[in-house]
């Protein structure tokens, strides 16, 4: 996905988001080297308290050194002319923030009739834009890059413009795609999929009647902030429009990463979002996010007529008030679904995995043996299989 560069009205207002400087670690570093003197919060080991304080004081008032430290040693007469191109740069991406672009698109797609199966990828998310190698190459000419936002998203809408265009692009052009496949790892782009008032609405001003309506199957990868609620309810709401859409789908792979730091709460249950999807055709399902026994259980059922394959990875049941259990959600398999194919790995409840003492349901290493009688009794029934995992061999 493209990103764009933020607006900015003044040199100074732009100048204020330079900085040349090492990061404070790497400067800290050079006075105190990890060689010799070991690494800052391991020589913190072991320290006393009166120690510990002035320790950490003394790096705080390093910080305070390396504040003062110039930002950067440019002129204002070559902050002008970097100023200049940015200025460039940033209306040559004007047409980008409109949905006129997807007309070029529609034109491109009529000459290339084969066209069916399309991935659409963000940037990675944690990926520093020094270490990419575009905006490595344009930064020096502009200074400052896409990840230096002046307001939350300001007109950085990461990638939903062209995501958009490229669908209404799609339609114009009476394109039905069979396969598309999101990976957007940026959290960002979900948020800007809020700004404008969500995809759907998007979606809505162009009947997309050939962008979705042939889609057979549908991948989607995103990670996201757990901690921002709004972020988060903007992506499932997001991810349930496209899907509602797609009413052919018989493939359908959803796996959302949070996190981990912040423990996730009941607006961020799949159910809520994707209660009133329903896929006639959907035969092939996998999905790795967090949801409640309750609504997971409700969604499989149904589409137990035409659902055959079933795949449940990194699955969190959220630790909240009838959140329900693994152990039941195994119990009952059998007897919602009439499937043909079953793989669970790395599940995750109140009982399993919550802490440092329990481990997940149906981790990779448990065994062949451990998961030939699971996925034996979610097919077919019968005496229900031991579900700790088998002790370690020496």
């Amino acid at each position: 996905m493209g990103e764009l560069l933020d607006p900015y009205d003044t040199l100074e207002e732009w100048e204020r988001k330079i900085d040349h400087r090492p990061s404070f670690d790497d400067w800290y570093n050079t006075i105190w080297p990890p060689k010799i003197y070991g690494n800052f919060f391991d020589r913190l080991n072991g320290l006393t308290r009166p120690e510990f304080k002035e320790m950490w004081d003394e790096r705080d008032r390093f910080r305070q050194i390396y504040k003062c430290i110039p930002r950067h040693e440019l002129s204002f007469r070559q902050l002008r002319q970097h100023y200049d191109v940015y200025q460039v740069y940033y209306e040559s991406q004007r047409h980008l923030l409109d949905f006129s672009s997807f007309l070029f698109l529609a034109e491109v797609f009529k000459k290339v009739p084969s066209l069916h199966k399309v991935s659409m990828s963000s940037e990675l998310r944690y990926n520093a834009e020094d270490q990419r190698p575009i905006w490595r190459s344009v930064k020096q000419h502009i200074l400052v890059g896409p990840d230096h936002h002046p307001s939350p998203w300001g007109e950085g809408l990461g990638g939903v413009i062209q995501t958009l265009s490229f669908l209404f692009a799609c339609e114009a052009s009476q394109r039905g795609l069979v396969s598309l496949d999101l990976d957007i790892c940026k959290a960002e782009y979900w948020a800007a999929m809020d700004a404008l008032d969500d995809v759907a609405e998007g979606c809505d001003r162009v009947e997309m009647s050939f962008a979705f309506n042939q889609l057979k199957n549908l991948k989607m990868k995103i990670d996201y902030d757990s901690s921002k609620r709004s972020q988060t309810r903007n992506l499932l709401r997001s991810l349930a429009s496209l899907v509602r859409r797609s009413t052919n789908l018989q493939n359908l792979d959803i796996r959302v990463a949070r996190d981990m730091e912040n423990e996730p709460k009941t607006e961020y249950d799949f159910h809520k979002h994707f209660g009133s999807v329903s896929l006639p055709h959907l035969k092939e399902l996998k999905l790795s996010l967090p949801t409640t026994e309750k609504s997971l259980m409700r969604f499989l059922k149904k589409h137990s007529t035409t659902l055959r394959s079933l795949l449940l990875e990194s699955m969190e049941l959220l630790v909240i008030k009838d959140g329900g259990s693994w152990r039941s959600v195994i119990r009952e398999l059998p007897y919602a679904l009439t499937h043909d194919s079953i793989w669970m790995e790395s599940l995750e409840d109140s009982e399993f995995g919550r802490n440092y003492l329990t481990e997940r349901l149906c981790e990779y290493d448990h065994g062949a043996d451990y998961h030939a009688a699971l996925a034996h009794y979610c097919l077919h029934g019968g005496l229900f299989p031991e579900l700790e995992p088998p002790p370690c061999s020496d």
